[in-house]
C-alpha cells in the first residue's frame, strides 16, 4: 500500500498528466486519484506476480540466495511497471 502511491507521485512529478505542471497538493491529489482508478488492477498484477515469486523464494531458493533472488526480482518489477506505464 506503500508503492503504488509513490509510484504514482513519482511519476505525475516526472512525466506531469497532460503536460500541466502542478504544485504539491495538486500532484498528490491527482496522484491519489489516479492510484484509486487503477488500485483494482495494480494490486491484481501486484499479487498476480509477488504470490508466485514468494512461494519460489521460500520453497525452492535455497537459503543464502533468497535475497539477492528477490532484490533482482523488485527490480525487475519496478523496470516492468515502468514499461506499462511509460511505454
Amino acid at each position: 500500500f506503500i508503492f503504488f502511491p509513490m509510484f504514482y507521485v513519482a511519476k505525475e512529478v516526472i512525466i506531469p498528466t497532460n503536460g500541466v505542471q502542478r504544485n504539491g497538493t495538486n500532484i498528490i491529489r491527482h496522484a491519489g486519484r489516479e492510484w484509486k482508478e487503477n488500485f483494482a488492477s495494480g494490486n491484481a498484477a501486484c499479487a498476480a506476480v509477488w504470490i508466485p515469486l514468494h512461494y519460489v523464494n521460500f520453497r525452492v531458493v535455497p537459503l543464502k540466495y533468497r535475497l539477492p533472488f528477490m532484490s533482482c526480482a523488485g527490480i525487475v518489477w519496478s523496470f516492468a511497471l515502468s514499461k506499462l506505464q511509460f511505454g
